[in-house]
């Protein structure tokens, strides 16, 4: 069996070889070249280019840094969504028990009492870290390329934790 490590291996060793792409032979070029109607001069500047970039290590780990940093924000967004719809559906459970009366003196309670329940909310229940054990460290010495496939490959696992919502 797999460990959650091993799912990042082979991320971890295309970021230190620097290669998960192919230059453009075949397949799409030629109907990409027709399409776009580049001469053969173009062509042939556009591969070079596009060669260069695929060489270029320090290209290389940008691509994969922004690749990593889109993913890593939708995984935040999913995340933050998830748990803002989880408690709006614990909030109208609650809510629904009251009569609208009671709503209204309960909403201008919680209103003029917010940092008084801030404060207790963080005494009585401080906030947990995600530990997954069997990761590999989050840690200046990688890339941060790395680490945002890291902080990702986490942010997958919490939200898989998380109850599915009814809407």
């Amino acid at each position: 069996q797999f460990s959650s490590y091993d799912s990042l291996l082979p991320l971890l060793q295309m970021l230190q070889s620097g290669n998960d792409r192919v230059s453009p032979a075949n397949g799409m070029w030629p109907l990409f070249c027709n399409e776009i109607g580049l001469s053969y001069d173009q062509e042939e500047r556009v591969r070079n280019f596009q060669r260069t970039l695929l060489t270029n290590h320090t290209s290389w780990l940008h691509r994969h840094t922004a690749s990593a940093s889109g993913r890593t924000l939708q995984d935040m967004h999913s995340t933050i969504a998830k748990s803002a719809e989880m408690v709006k559906q614990r909030e109208s459970r609650i809510l629904n028990i009251l009569t609208v009366e009671q709503r209204v003196k309960f909403l201008a309670w919680a209103a003029r009492k917010s940092a008084n329940i801030a404060k207790v909310a963080k005494v009585t229940s401080p906030p947990q870290p995600f530990v997954e054990s069997g990761l590999p460290e989050i840690s200046s010495e990688n890339h941060e390329a790395a680490n945002l496939y890291m902080i990702h490959h986490r942010m997958q696992k919490a939200l898989e934790k998380l109850p599915i919502t009814n809407k």
